[in-house]
């Protein structure tokens, strides 16, 4: 349903992240709001939304400051960044610790 497509979309939007994270943005980001049915008053809209900007601004402010976010992607769970990990299985054994010491804690 829906979720497949946002999820099909999104997987679009990172797999061109190089793309589209320079100055030329919004023209990427229309060519891809032209993909998904949407015009380019729709894109430029959104691109332009203070309240979209601000909690965008307000969520790299709170990884910063709040998290010791330096770069991305970094993952934080219960307040610990999770680093320690070198491949997708060693990233979710340490989530999977976490989410078993979280039921445990219940």
């Amino acid at each position: 349903g829906s979720e497949m497509c946002i999820r099909d979309r999104l997987k679009t939007l990172f797999a061109n992240q190089q793309t589209w994270v320079s100055d030329n943005a919004a023209t990427e980001f229309v060519k891809y709001g032209a993909q998904m049915g949407l015009t380019r008053d729709d894109i430029r809209a959104c691109l332009e939304n203070e309240d979209i900007l601000d909690t965008i601004n307000e969520n790299i402010r709170i990884g910063r400051e709040e998290h010791n976010v330096g770069s991305t992607p970094t993952f934080v769970v219960d307040g610990e960044h999770l680093d320690r990990y070198r491949t997708k299985d060693d990233f979710f054994a340490l989530v999977d610790a976490k989410y078993e010491a979280a039921l445990a804690a219940e």
